[in-house]
């Protein structure tokens, strides 16, 4: 099995929300309008892969491995 990881680029995160709403148990914003890793990744891979997908900026890379 692959483990999952996701890294934050702070400096084109939007916070959209888009991601929180792809997997809201892994993604939340903080208060300072960048989102943040909260969950396990690897609690729900596929959602994390289709936010990472998704984001309109690009600010979510997947480390597979």
């Amino acid at each position: 099995m692959t483990a999952v990881r996701v890294e934050v680029h702070r400096d084109r995160c939007l916070a959209t929300g888009a991601c929180v709403y792809t997997a809201p148990g892994v993604f939340a914003v903080g208060d300072d309008a960048v989102v943040a890793v909260i969950g396990d990744p690897e609690a729900d891979p596929e959602a994390v892969r289709n936010a990472v997908a998704e984001c309109p900026v690009a600010a979510l890379e997947l480390a597979e491995g």
